[in-house]
């Protein structure tokens, strides 16, 4: 389990856990998040309207990390090295 909490006076107040649980199927994953948008309901909605809800920003996160966990690195770009500043 990995859980956490903001920090007092952050800008938007958030807390969650995310659970790993082994099954027959792999592995479930459950995520628990809360958090007080800034502008309470409208500015939640104001969110949504948006694409910024986070539930979706979640799911869409959980997502990616399975693919990349079951597939690997698709189409990641290679770190290079910065040459030296002359």
């Amino acid at each position: 389990m990995l859980g956490w909490q903001s920090l007092d006076g952050s800008a938007v107040a958030t807390a969650g856990s995310v659970n790993f649980r082994e099954t027959q199927d792999g592995t479930s994953v459950r995520v628990r998040f809360q958090y007080d948008p800034p502008g309470g309901k409208v500015g939640a909605a104001l969110a949504a309207l948006l694409g910024e809800e986070p539930g979706r920003s979640v799911r869409d996160d959980l997502g990616r990390l399975k693919s990349l966990l079951e597939k690997g690195p698709v189409n990641a770009p290679r770190y290079s090295p910065a040459p030296p500043s002359a």
